[in-house]
């Protein structure tokens, strides 16, 4: 990055002393090296033995009152709007509206020159170069400044996201884990299972009491995984923390893990029945399941076992959706009509120019991150939830 100088310029930094540069230069090796990483390696050294650790100091950090993720955001703005100051003063003409010294009675000929390197002009002896030249040229530096900092930025975060928490796409998935890749039977009859379940799950849902269901949640959760050794990296009493209501909702998503941070948020703007569904959700994210279908299906698997009605309620109203087309059972009124009030506080809150342009942009990120189904993979936990049922029918007795 350019740095102070004797000279009225600065002096600049070779390129190979720019850490900047390094960062951005080393990132198709970085993609390189992760493409060619066999899974069952990145599973050994990073699922089992690294990430776990991570995902400890992600917790100690989670259980400060200010979020990790807004301290982090904040900083990086500082520092890139800090550096981008301190570099446009150290390198402004010395002879321009940076110097503080005092006006002088210009003769024609130096303002002149003045204002030719302020990046001004100036006509007919007039002073108007010094005055409204050195101006867009002090905007410009420190708009080129700021746009460097901010693509070091980007290659920074880009280099941290595998050890944080990216490389969990590349480890094997919980069907995978489970045994749960190929399943038999009918899938019509499993989806007859989880309406009938479904419909006789069903709670009159009021104002939840969020913390008391959190931990519920984070109950559920921790249970399951211990029982499937999964546990690894899952930490017990980690928190959701709420987001401004519509923040996420107005995209049509209900929550986000920060990878840097794996932060747990929900948007309580969604309809209050899916919100247990989501907390556990964004704690299976937390515990090392990046793909959206495994998320699912750990939240799922976590909530339906519940002694806790809501939270069964929770998880089977959520995946409903997703059997009833093939469901010979038909969903009761009452749970219809639960249904078309999800429906339009979703409606109420959505942007659809919104959700569309971020649908793409999620796409796009989990098909970099070799989850090929993209956003569709979210409905894969159906296959999963019908290959265990084939296993463990006792899950949702008939």
């Amino acid at each position: 990055m350019p740095g102070g100088g004797g000279g009225a310029l600065g002096a600049t930094t070779p390129l190979v002393r720019r850490p900047g540069v390094w960062l951005l230069a080393l990132l198709p090796a970085h993609a390189l090296v992760l493409a060619l990483a066999p899974a069952p390696t990145v599973e050994a050294v990073y699922g089992q033995a690294l990430f776990p650790i991570v995902a400890r100091v992600h917790a100690a950090l989670d259980a400060t009152p200010i979020s990790p993720g807004v301290t982090l955001g904040v900083a990086l703005l500082l520092l890139v709007l800090g550096g981008a100051l301190r570099t446009t003063r150290s390198t402004a003409p010395a002879s321009s509206a940076w110097s503080a010294s005092p006006a002088p009675t210009w003769s024609a000929a130096a303002t002149a020159s003045i204002g030719s390197m302020a990046g001004g002009s100036t006509a007919g002896g007039s002073t108007a170069g010094v005055q409204g030249g050195a101006s867009p040229s002090r905007a410009r530096r420190f708009l080129r400044a700021s746009a460097w900092r901010l693509l070091v930025v980007a290659a920074a975060l880009a280099h941290a996201f595998s050890p944080s928490w990216g490389l969990n796409y590349r480890r094997p998935s919980v069907g995978e884990r489970l045994g749960l890749v190929e399943a038999g039977g009918s899938f019509g009859r499993t989806a007859d299972r989880v309406v009938r379940a479904t419909n006789a799950a069903r709670v009159p849902w009021g104002r939840p009491d969020l913390a008391g269901l959190e931990r519920a949640v984070d109950e559920a959760v921790q249970r399951t995984l211990r029982e499937l050794g999964l546990a690894e990296a899952a930490v017990p009493g980690r928190r959701v923390r709420l987001l401004p209501p519509r923040l996420m909702a107005v995209g049509g998503w209900a929550g986000v893990t920060l990878p840097w941070t794996t932060e747990a948020m929900v948007d309580p703007a969604i309809d209050p029945r899916s919100l247990p569904h989501c907390m556990a959700h964004e704690k299976a994210h937390q515990a090392g399941f990046a793909r959206e279908a495994d998320a699912n299906f750990i939240a799922w698997l976590s909530l339906v076992r519940s002694d806790d009605p809501r939270l069964r309620y929770s998880t089977l109203f959520f995946v409903v959706d997703l059997f009833v087309d093939d469901a010979q059972v038909p969903l009761e009124p009452d749970l219809v009509a639960d249904a078309r009030e999800a429906v339009a506080i979703q409606k109420a809150v959505q942007v659809p120019a919104v959700r569309s342009a971020s649908e793409r942009v999620y796409d796009t990120y989990l098909r970099a991150n070799e989850v090929q189904a993209g956003i569709a993979d979210y409905d894969g936990v159906a296959r999963l939830i019908h290959a265990w049922l084939q296993r463990h029918p006792e899950t949702l007795p008939e």
